[in-house]
């Protein structure tokens, strides 16, 4: 059996796309071993990726990318092949699943497609009627396909994201954390990961600041992390106009190692998502799985996507975009005297069942071990 994980992404990256991406290529291998290639468009760093078989495509005109893509490909299916018929075409780009479907004839191989997103175009009905095999990241996703587009329900299977437990598991105490970080000691920290906005769509730090005005305790603080230079001055200059601005701390991209530092140096983890197509239906946020795994109580919004993995029993589950619901949850973890670590601890102990490696297990063995 063979693998391809077939990407048009350029790397190393600070995105959570291409992250997700890095860390499945290195759960392939480390299952199947030579029996893995990753394919990126370029790669900067050969050293990040470790012993993984790689190839570039190469391409350097962006608008060409797709006609580029597909003459590579037909040069070196054969070579990826090396020879096995067993072998799979796997990606989550839609145009780049579409090309390997245009030549899987030629080559006899099969095409499995990760998909994050409905793109309400004829890309939706093609995959899902001609790829051999889908994993979806929500329930939403996996439904609207079979239902929507036609995929036959065996095979369409929803496989969440996942975490890394070796980075995210820190074994550290708050305040120390809070030292290591330069943090105060003295205050409740409400904590957000990641980026500030996706698609140009704020992620709810406007509700978490909102909320933080509102609750008028100057014992209270938001620390957001992740966002990039514009967005970090944007919302500190939001923060300052709403008269809290000592009360937030607004900062860049950090490593992942960083950041789990971060979450251990918080109160509570914040996922205060405003309700849309794709906060609502689409995602399966990297912070989530990074959150359970922290050990530290997360305040989350009553979203589809979300519910598909927290509830009531592993979060404090919040109205989206609800500044006053969001601060009767942070109110419960400013003066509740620790009463949310018994939802932390039952987090943790679920996201044990979601990391990398077991996600890649359960990929290959729908690929590669049950007949369909």
């Amino acid at each position: 059996m063979r693998l391809i994980y077939l990407t048009g992404l350029d790397y190393p990256s600070e995105t959570a796309t291409n992250r997700q991406a890095m860390s499945m290529a290195a759960a392939f291998y480390g299952r199947l071993g030579e029996g893995f290639v990753f394919v990126a468009n370029s790669i900067r760093d050969l050293e990040g990726f470790g012993p993984i078989p790689m190839l570039e495509i190469s391409c350097r005109w962006p608008r060409g990318k797709s006609v580029y893509s597909a003459w590579w490909l037909l040069k070196h299916a054969r070579k990826l092949m090396d020879g096995d018929r067993d072998t799979v075409i796997y990606t989550k780009d839609s145009y780049l699943c579409i090309l390997a479907l245009l030549l899987r004839p030629f080559f006899g191989y099969r095409v499995a497609f990760e998909s994050h997103l409905i793109y309400h175009s004829f890309r939706d009905r093609f995959i899902a009627r001609s790829a051999d095999a889908i994993f979806t990241v929500t329930s939403f996703l996996r439904s609207s396909l079979v239902k929507d587009y036609g995929a036959k329900e065996t095979r369409v299977a929803i496989m969440p994201d996942a975490v890394d437990l070796d980075i995210f598991d820190v074994q550290m105490d708050r305040a120390s954390a809070r030292k290591g970080l330069d943090l105060p000691l003295d205050k409740t920290l409400f904590v957000y990961t990641g980026r500030f906005k996706t698609l140009g769509m704020d992620k709810g730090i406007m509700t978490a600041l909102s909320a933080l005005k509102a609750m008028n305790d100057q014992r209270l603080m938001l620390v957001a992390v992740g966002g990039s230079a514009s967005d970090v001055k944007e919302y500190q200059i939001v923060a300052n106009r709403l008269g809290i601005g000592i009360q937030a701390i607004f900062l860049g991209y950090v490593s992942q190692s960083k950041l789990a530092l971060f979450q251990k140096a918080a109160d509570a983890l914040i996922m205060p998502f405003p309700f849309t197509e794709h906060f609502a239906l689409y995602m399966s946020p990297l912070k989530m799985f990074e959150y359970m795994a922290s050990k530290v109580p997360i305040i989350a919004s009553d979203l589809p996507a979300v519910r598909d993995i927290l509830d009531d029993s592993t979060a404090v589950i919040v109205k989206p975009g609800d500044p006053e619901s969001l601060a009767e949850a942070m109110k419960k973890v400013a003066y509740g005297a620790r009463l949310l670590d018994g939802l932390a601890l039952a987090a943790y102990e679920k996201v044990k069942g979601f990391t990398w490696q077991k996600r890649a297990e359960k990929i290959i063995g729908s690929l590669f071990e049950r007949s369909d």
